[in-house]
């Protein structure tokens, strides 16, 4: 079997996959120190109200994170004799990137899904009070998910589709609280862009205290960004590793394990434009999931958008390993338009002197 057919073998694998998912947050037993969410900021724990998460504190204030992964700690009062309201809750949290940024939730076209055991909650997203008219961020007629996920005693997968989203709606309706356009039947169309936080929620007033909750692994689920809660991916001197459907290649040389291929040597192209070399198919065999420290390349509205912060090269490859596209770019961001390519999946190699991306692109 030649080369590219090596290459269309493996990637055959890829697309069976579910690469178009990725890790909003790694958590897990293996896990041995607090990591970033995608969004570059970790997951916190609070209370509110009357009631209090039994978290220690360390020099940020409670500490969420707790042996691989992220824990509600049996929920406390903050005064013994306080009269508890039954909105008065503890949550854990994470922070969305702002809307601009890449990647963010709005990312997630499929919904979401993470691990959890324990007591009943309400999974949140508490989204910019602009969206429903609101006038505050913690209002919840600003917030939409889904009320009563079970209790379990074991760790076991919750998924929430875009569909369920926008069937659950709003979650909280507060005595007293003025509707907001999102509780009427004009409610705007759901934008995970104008997510501000995702959230695990134990309420119920007295009936809180001495709950717990662990959350595990949470994934943006029909995503399309690389993501930096993923095992890292990092490149030096022209070599590039990746985990996940681990990748690594110094030198020209790639190696792939898990529909394994490797190959090395210097890359040339005939005048067809067809790649004949292994740096050249390299892309059909494997691609980071996560950004390079100093070069990253997203794809938007048939553009690609590359961040260097040197000089580098961009070259597009189609499916079948052909070069499609390459040219030089200079030091900072620069975008390329892909209007005239055909639909299909395509893979761009960004490189400069010492690091190299590769990322998958579909073009609708």
């Amino acid at each position: 079997m030649n080369k590219l057919a090596c290459g269309i073998t493996a990637l055959g694998l890829m697309v069976g996959s579910v690469f178009a998912d990725y890790d909003i947050l790694k958590l897990g037993a293996t896990v041995t120190s607090n990591p970033k969410t995608a969004y570059n900021d970790y997951i916190s724990v609070y209370g509110t109200g009357w009631l209090l998460p039994g978290n220690e504190e360390d020099e940020y204030g409670l500490a969420a994170f707790d042996n691989g992964y992220a824990v509600i700690k049996p929920i406390i009062k903050k005064s013994a004799d306080a009269t508890v309201n039954d909105w008065d809750a503890a949550v854990l949290s994470l922070k969305n990137t702002a809307e601009t940024a890449v990647p963010n939730m709005g990312d997630c076209s499929g919904g979401f899904s993470y691990e959890y055991k324990g007591d009943a909650h309400n999974f949140e997203l508490a989204f910019d009070p602009a969206l429903c008219n609101g006038t505050n961020k913690d209002e919840g007629s600003n917030k939409w998910g889904k009320k009563g996920v079970a209790a379990s005693t074991t760790l076991k997968t919750e998924t929430i589709t875009f569909a369920n989203l926008e069937t659950n709606g709003l979650i909280n309706t507060w005595t007293g609280e003025t509707p907001s356009k999102c509780q009427t039947a004009t409610k705007p169309t759901l934008n995970l862009k104008k997510v501000f936080q995702m959230s695990w929620v134990i309420d119920g007033g007295t009936a809180a205290v001495g709950k717990t909750l662990t959350i595990g692994t949470v994934k943006c689920l029909g995503g399309t960004l690389p993501s930096s809660s993923s095992a890292p991916s990092s490149s030096s001197g022209g070599t590039s590793s990746s985990s996940g459907g681990t990748s690594s290649s110094s030198g020209g040389t790639s190696s792939s394990s898990g529909g394994s291929s490797s190959s090395g040597g210097t890359s040339s192209s005939s005048g067809d434009g067809t790649s004949s070399s292994s740096e050249d198919t390299e892309p059909i065999i494997s691609y980071n999931k996560a950004p390079v420290f100093g070069l990253n390349v997203v794809s938007f509205a048939r553009n690609l958008q590359i961040a260097s912060d040197k000089n580098a090269t961009i070259s597009l490859f189609n499916i079948n390993g052909k070069l499609v596209l390459s040219q030089k770019v200079l030091k900072g961001t620069t975008t390329i338009s892909l209007v005239n390519q055909k639909s299909g999946v395509y893979y761009a190699v960004a490189k400069n002197d010492s690091q190299k991306q590769i990322v998958k692109i579909v073009l609708k």
